[in-house]
């Protein structure tokens, strides 16, 4: 069974590499909060999953 991530990165077409959104380190899921995704940044909506601007920083994940 395939994780959100995945499902996420097939359906945007979403490699670990490509500078979007969805690999941004600043973005912030607000969903469970009915705020949807936001840029920690700015506070504001994300262009996209599959967007990106210049504030881009690539997020690091741990295997911890």
């Amino acid at each position: 069974m395939k994780t959100n991530n995945e499902k996420i990165r097939e359906q945007y077409n979403i490699t670990e590499t490509d500078e979007v959104c969805f690999n941004c380190a600043n973005m912030k899921w607000r969903v469970a909060l009915g705020g949807g995704v936001a840029c920690g940044l700015t506070g504001g909506q994300v262009p996209g999953l599959a967007q990106t601007c210049d504030d881009f920083e690539m997020k690091v994940e741990s295997n911890v």
